[in-house]
């Protein structure tokens, strides 16, 4: 009998840890390798000058709201769920006209995104561009399903407004208003805004912490898209450091910055 109780309790414990291993593993290996692209955009209005080449890496983290979370992450508690996402990468280049491209990195390996910006209004306190920003990636579903494991293609598109007040040369402050889709596996659509901050340390060297919130709006049945209501709204939280050329900061005073 006695054993039998203790075999009972040590099952029990079993189960728990169990359970919680099992949580901790689908939150770091579903979603820290294959998981949510972030939103962030480490880049201001200002286009960089014809031919110059920028490269950034951001650090990332994401946080949900457990309310929104299936039943495996809930075991993590009852607060806001953090956790990390692989780190933004990306190259730039500066095309004529205001134009700027890019190719983005979110697996360390392949690049699956691209992003263009056009700026369509430059002084010395304002600037403000257009910003599209398409991501593809692989996303493990299973955390999102009672049962069974599914990994599916999802490709995300941002289309954003882009402004910046110029605090000073070496200071500018972004917001990043705009919408967002999702085609794949998970289709829906929503809002985002965000904001950060440009610090220009050097020439060739300046840091941007920002944070994007997502919120969907619209979406596909949540049990046939393997997932939950809420999986496309969330917060991204980085730190961007952009190494390379930078655009030509805001002229000082008694010149004129605008063309």
């Amino acid at each position: 009998m006695k054993q039998t109780i203790r075999l009972e309790v040590a099952r029990h414990r079993y189960r728990g840890w169990y359970e919680w291993a099992r949580a901790a593993g689908w939150g770091v290996t579903g979603m820290t390798l294959l998981g949510c692209t972030g939103a962030n955009t480490y880049t201001t209005p200002r286009t960089l000058e014809p031919w110059d080449v920028q490269a950034f890496i951001a650090p990332e983290v994401v946080v949900r709201p457990t309310r929104d979370e299936p039943r495996y992450l809930r075991a993590f508690g009852q607060g806001p769920l953090v956790y990390a996402i692989p780190p933004a990468l990306g190259v730039r280049i500066g095309l004529p006209a205001r134009l700027e491209v890019g190719v983005l990195v979110s697996d360390f390996i392949v690049p699956n995104g691209a992003e263009a910006k056009w700026g369509f209004a430059r002084s010395r306190w304002f600037d403000a561009a257009l910003h599209v920003k398409g991501i593809w990636g692989l996303y493990e579903l299973a955390p999102f399903q009672d049962e069974g494991r599914q990994i599916s293609e999802v490709a995300v598109l941002h289309a954003i407004t882009s402004v910046a007040l110029n605090a000073t040369p070496s200071v500018a402050l972004v917001a990043t208003p705009g919408a967002f889709a999702t085609w794949g596996h998970y289709r829906t659509a929503g809002a985002r805004l965000g904001g950060g901050v440009q610090v220009r340390l050097s020439e060739r060297f300046a840091v941007f912490p920002e944070a994007t919130w997502l919120r969907e709006l619209t979406g596909a049945d949540t049990r046939q898209a393997g997932g939950v209501r809420g999986d496309a709204s969330y917060v991204t939280v980085g730190l961007g450091l952009l190494v390379g050329h930078l655009p030509e900061p805001p002229a000082r005073r008694g010149s004129s910055d605008s063309d």
